[in-house]
């Protein structure tokens, strides 16, 4: 048999062996991986800009957002909007919600301003909304329109800048809330000065009177204090305001009511004489009095109704109506008298009188005619004088005297004699009708020593 000459694997397979395979398999990887890292390569390169080149803008297309539920709160109504946008601005205007820059607006419960919603990084998923209205104020008497978005008086008034003074009249008050039927009245403080207690003080004041001031001074006026000028004045600028303090007390005066003195007649007493039939006592009584004092002043003092302590006694004296004749040795012989007094006698004649003869009566003036006071002798009454002699009442004293009881005995000029001192007078004959039984009480002359020897 003749060998075949054509080769042995055109007819058989031949396997290679094993260790072969893994490593025609190892260097395919290697290949396939050295063309993945130059095809990466080439492609970088590739997108490199040459220099002085701005890449062209490309299209990123964001994967597809998640559909969210927003809540949405306008001026206290709550609604619900689904969206898939993320920024609060985005999103109110998705919602076709305008807002305008006096608005408040709150996302996810913190206040934002809406010039800095559009960079806005937290994704919105709550937004409040207040709009802004308008709102009356009145500043004095000047009036205005703000527009405020603010929850309350006070808010509103800061947020428009308006500044106020501690003593500045807010209504209503600054924590009332705010809303459309609003109006906002603002009373300026206004300086005034207040002199309470002697100490001038400066304050201020946005009371429409003096009253008000006071009160809201917290001034208080006790009892029957009052104010200068009065509470119901109107307050005006630099204004000065006096607080009078007044006080009213009672004052009481203790005072002696003089005993009285009584005179009673006594038919078993001699007349011109005298008995003490009751000594007397002084009362006793107290004066009360209501006195204004005003800022420490005594103003006014009013006298109330006495109130007797002690009633008072009189000092009761009898006096004698017993009439007792007597008789007084004279020249001529015993003469008879129903009343004697002692007097002070003096003497005068025309000379001393000026050269006047006239008397009161009417009667010239000689020896013979007395003058006395009539209330203790009567005109006309006869009477005789130890060493002068018999007379008349003819005459009255002249000018004031320190003593009823004093007499004048009158001369001619031919038969003039000086002298004076106390003597007795005597009143003759029968005792009149109309005896006064009470004459006043004897008296010395001056101040010398009186009595009759």
């Amino acid at each position: 048999m003749r060998a075949s000459t054509q080769p042995l694997y055109a007819t058989q397979a031949i396997q290679p062996p094993r260790q072969g395979r893994a490593a025609c398999l190892l260097l395919g990887i290697m290949l396939l991986t050295t063309f993945t890292l130059l095809l990466t390569v080439a492609l970088f390169l590739r997108a490199l800009p040459s220099r002085g080149e701005v890449p062209a803008a490309r299209e990123v297309r964001p994967p597809p957002a998640e559909i969210r539920h927003v809540a949405l709160n306008i001026d206290g109504v709550g609604s619900s909007f689904e969206t898939a946008l993320r920024n609060p601005l985005d999103i109110l205007n998705a919602a076709a919600v305008a807002v305008d820059k006096s608005d408040k607006i709150w996302v996810n419960g913190a206040w934002a301003r809406l010039e800095a919603l559009p960079a806005w990084t937290v994704p919105a998923s709550e937004i409040s909304i207040r709009r802004a209205i308008p709102i009356r104020l009145v500043v004095d008497s000047a009036e205005s329109t703000i527009s405020s978005a603010a929850a309350t008086v006070g808010e509103a008034l800061a947020a428009a800048g308006i500044t106020l003074d501690a003593a500045d009249a807010v209504s209503p008050p600054l924590a009332s809330p705010l809303d459309a039927a609003t109006s906002i009245q603002i009373t300026r403080a206004v300086p005034l000065e207040l002199l309470l207690d002697g100490v001038l003080v400066e304050a201020r004041s946005s009371a429409s009177t003096v009253a008000e001031a006071l009160a809201e001074l917290e001034v208080p006026l006790f009892g029957m204090d009052y104010a200068l000028p009065a509470g119901e004045t109107a307050l005006q600028r630099a204004m000065r305001i006096e607080i009078v303090r007044v006080i009213e007390e009672t004052q009481v005066q203790t005072e002696t009511i003089e005993r009285g003195l009584r005179y009673q007649p006594d038919a078993a007493l001699e007349l011109d004489q005298r008995r003490v039939l009751q000594a007397g006592a002084d009362g006793l009584r107290e004066l009360p009095s209501r006195v204004r004092y005003e800022n420490g002043e005594e103003i006014s003092r009013e006298a109330g109704e006495p109130i007797l302590i002690k009633a008072p006694q009189d000092r009761i004296i009898a006096y004698g109506t017993k009439i007792v004749p007597g008789t007084v040795p004279s020249p001529e012989g015993p003469l008879t008298y129903w009343r004697r007094l002692c007097v002070y006698a003096t003497r005068y004649n025309p000379t001393s009188n000026g050269g006047n003869t006239n008397t009161s009566t009417g009667a010239r003036l000689q020896k013979g005619v007395i003058a006395a006071k009539p209330q203790l002798i009567p005109y006309y009454s006869k009477v005789y004088v130890p060493g002068y002699g018999r007379g008349e009442i003819l005459d009255t004293g002249g000018g004031l005297r320190s003593t009823l009881y004093w007499i004048d005995l009158g001369y001619s000029d031919h038969d003039y004699v000086q002298g004076a001192g106390y003597t007795y007078v005597y009143l003759l004959g029968a005792p009149p009708a109309d005896i006064d039984y009470l004459l006043p009480a004897w008296a010395p002359f001056s101040s010398r020593p009186g009595g009759c020897g």
